[in-house]
C-alpha cells in the first residue's frame, strides 16, 4: 500500500493528468473520504503547531486566536477545505464540467495531503536554516507555485477541460472572491477587526 502510494505521489509530481485519471478510475466511497479528510485536517493542524512551535511567527488577531484553540483552527481547516471542494465542483459545473463531488472531494484530498507532506518536509529545513527567512519565503513560494499547477491539471481532467489556461483564470478568480467572502464573514461577526 506505502509503496503504491509512493509511487502515486511520483507521479502526480510527474504527471498529474494521468494521476488524477487513475485517483478518479479508483473511486473511494463518501464515509472513507470523510474519514480521510478528518485525518489529513488532523495532521495538518498538528503539522501547523509544530511548525509554529520550532519557529515561532509572531501572530496577532485572528490568526493568534486560531494558534491558541486547535479546535477553531480544526474547525477553520475543515470549512476550507469544504468549500474550496464545493467550489471546484460547483464553479465547474456550471462552466459545463462533468465532475461529480466525490470525485473532487478525492482529488482535493490528494492534493492536500502532498502538501502536507511537503510541508512536514519543510519542517527540518527550518530547523537547518532557521535564520535564513528569505530562503525559506522563496521554497515555501516554489512549492504554492507547483501546488497551483498540480491543481490546474486536476481541474482540467475533473471537469474534462481542455485549456488550462481557463482553469487557471477560473481557479484565481474563485479565490480572490472567495477570500473577499471570508474576510467578509470574519469581519462581519467581530472574528478580526476591520483592516487587520
Amino acid at each position: 500500500m506505502l509503496e503504491q502510494t509512493l509511487a502515486l505521489a511520483r507521479l502526480t509530481l510527474r504527471d498529474p493528468q494521468r494521476a488524477a485519471r487513475i485517483l478518479m478510475q479508483n473511486q473511494l466511497g463518501r464515509p472513507v473520504l470523510i474519514e480521510a479528510a478528518v485525518l489529513v485536517v488532523t495532521l495538518e493542524v498538528l503539522a501547523a503547531f509544530i511548525g509554529q512551535w520550532i519557529n515561532p511567527v509572531p501572530q496577532s488577531g485572528f490568526a493568534a486566536s486560531m494558534f491558541s484553540s486547535p479546535l477553531l483552527l480544526t474547525i477553520m481547516q475543515i470549512a476550507v477545505l469544504y468549500l474550496t471542494v464545493l467550489a471546484v465542483f460547483l464553479i465547474g459545473r456550471i462552466f459545463g464540467g462533468t465532475g461529480l463531488f466525490d470525485q473532487t472531494l478525492q482529488l482535493m484530498l490528494w492534493l492536500q495531503l502532498l502538501t502536507l507532506a511537503v510541508e512536514v518536509a519543510e519542517i527540518p529545513l527550518f530547523l537547518i536554516l532557521g535564520n535564513a527567512q528569505s530562503l525559506m519565503g522563496l521554497i515555501t513560494l516554489a512549492t504554492a507555485i507547483f501546488a497551483t499547477w498540480l491543481t490546474v491539471n486536476f481541474i482540467a481532467v475533473l471537469h474534462g477541460f481542455s485549456s488550462l489556461l481557463k482553469v487557471f483564470a477560473g481557479l484565481m478568480g474563485t479565490s480572490i472572491i472567495l477570500a473577499f467572502l471570508l474576510m467578509v464573514f470574519l469581519v462581519r461577526f467581530g472574528l478580526i477587526e476591520p483592516g487587520v
